[in-house]
């Protein structure tokens, strides 16, 4: 598991990736990331990810961003894959969310 901190600009697209060390396939997992903006709070954001052998890639689209997040400021994310048997924390950490264009 990973701690990663970072800067999300509201309306740029952004990808975030993690390799599984074991190499095992987790072809039959389900990815998610779910961004809050505290850990006990409901998600601001949930983002599907892409599962490729050991390598999961989690993509934000900058659409995304403008049309489901209305808060700015600091937020906690993990990162984690599952299946009915099964959960593997990937990583977590802060993301900055920063309102960079116009909502009008």
């Amino acid at each position: 598991m990973k701690e990663y901190d970072f800067d999300l600009h509201v309306g740029q697209d952004y990808g975030l990736t993690y390799v599984i060390e074991d190499g095992g396939s987790y072809d039959r997992y389900t990815a998610i990331m779910k961004v809050r903006r505290k850990p006990d709070t409901n998600e601001v954001l949930s983002v599907k990810g892409v599962i490729e052998n050991n390598r999961i890639t989690f993509r934000i689209n900058g659409n995304d961003t403008v049309s489901k997040v209305d808060a700015k400021g600091i937020h906690q994310y993990d990162a984690f894959i599952y299946n009915d048997e099964h959960s593997l924390k990937l990583g977590f950490g802060e993301v900055n969310i920063i309102q960079d264009i116009a909502r009008h």
